[in-house]
């Protein structure tokens, strides 16, 4: 073979590698476009009245480490505690007496280390309170107590979820009143 030729093949070799480098580049840039799609949206059909995404499990979690909140609506109601031992059992997390009860009484507690609440009243002296109770997770009720045989009523909240509840008392008469709650896990 004489040099000429090797250089023709040479050159031939050379713009075939470059033709394959081309049309692999371009191939490769079609086949990224032809598989970004973009994400499609999805609707949440498993809504609340108020159109939050409904909730089956509830509980709490330990969390560590660092939580971005960068893409959730300008206004977040974000509470973050310390991880705190409760030991099983019952613990009275609220009493107050009110004597004489010749006003309505308004009282808030925080509920947050509890799953289950027991709400206990007693009316001493004479008349009937109108107690009721609700937590910031929507639990609430309400209960007459009345003077005269033991004068104490009793409500089982069971699974109660929140952080916070407020107990009213109505009707005053002058009686002794004593409030008492009761917390489990």
């Amino acid at each position: 073979m004489s040099s000429m030729s090797l250089k023709k093949n040479g050159v031939l070799w050379f713009a075939v590698l470059c033709s394959i480098a081309l049309f692999g580049f371009f191939g490769l840039r079609a086949g990224e476009d032809l598989s970004s799609n973009p994400p499609l949206n999805v609707a949440e059909v498993n809504k609340d009245a108020n159109g939050n995404i409904k909730v089956h499990e509830q509980g709490t979690v330990a969390v560590t480490g660092t939580v971005n909140v960068g893409n959730n609506p300008s206004v977040q109601d974000v509470r973050v505690t310390n991880a705190v031992e409760v030991k099983a059992g019952v613990t009275r997390i609220f009493f107050e007496e009110v004597y004489p009860f010749d006003k309505d009484a308004d009282f808030e507690l925080d509920i947050s280390k509890f799953s289950r609440l027991r709400i206990l009243g007693v009316v001493n002296v004479s008349g009937t309170v109108h107690f009721s109770y609700e937590t910031n997770a929507g639990v609430s009720g309400s209960f007459d107590a009345s003077a005269g045989g033991d004068g104490t009523h009793t409500e089982l909240l069971g699974e109660v979820a929140g952080t916070l509840m407020r107990i009213h008392l109505r009707d005053p008469d002058g009686e002794q009143v004593f409030v008492s709650v009761w917390g489990a896990n």
